[in-house]
């Protein structure tokens, strides 16, 4: 017998890179799975227990990568990871994807690093670069990014990012932090969705 085990959304990610879960995706013709940052995995190479990437992208509009579970010990669900010491929202995560993005807006993100942080939005479509090591001397350059207050650190990438107006609806995943203020940049869920063929369930 195997067992298994939920990974919810925020939750650690054990691949070669220390890294978050965003939110559960399928493609559309069905499967299960979940989306995190592309950085954070290699291509068709199995992840023990935690499935296999499926579909990769990082540079451009997208830092962002689709895990298949199907055959893997892990099930994605809707919940939000608890950390010790830190809070969730008030309201569940919804399926319904946010597509409608603002200066101002408030969002928030759960992730292994700094666990649940608020903030609002800065820069709607935010270019610049995501760094692959601490001293940026390897980086990719992303476009139509979104930028917040919130605060990020290394090991939050591919976390959940929602926005809470009133439910929490689906926002994206978290990519990077912004140089010297650890300012989260985060990928659209909805780009995410439509690039890869995938839905919410």
């Amino acid at each position: 017998m195997i067992a298994t085990f939920n990974v919810n959304a925020g939750s650690e990610l054990n691949s070669f890179e220390t890294c978050s879960i965003g939110y559960r995706a399928r493609k559309t013709s069905g499967g299960q799975g979940y989306v995190t940052a592309g950085h954070c995995v290699y291509l068709n190479i199995t992840m023990t227990d935690y499935g296999i990437a499926r579909n990769r992208s990082f540079g451009g509009k997208m830092d962002a990568a689709w895990v298949d579970t199907s055959t893997a010990t892990v099930t994605p669900t809707n919940n939000w990871h608890l950390y010790p010491g830190s809070t969730i929202p008030s309201s569940p995560l919804s399926a319904v994807v946010e597509n409608l993005f603002f200066i101002g807006q408030n969002v928030g993100k759960i992730g292994r690093t700094t666990k649940h942080r608020t903030g609002t939005i800065t820069n709607t479509n935010f270019s610049g670069k995501s760094c692959l090591d601490k001293n940026c001397t390897q980086s990719v350059q992303l476009t139509n990014q979104v930028l917040t207050t919130a605060v990020v650190d290394q090991g939050d990438s591919g976390g959940i990012v929602y926005t809470l107006n009133p439910t929490a609806k689906t926002a994206g995943i978290v990519v990077a932090k912004l140089q010297g203020n650890n300012n989260m940049i985060f990928t659209r869920a909805d780009i995410i969705n439509s690039s890869f063929g995938l839905s919410r369930y």
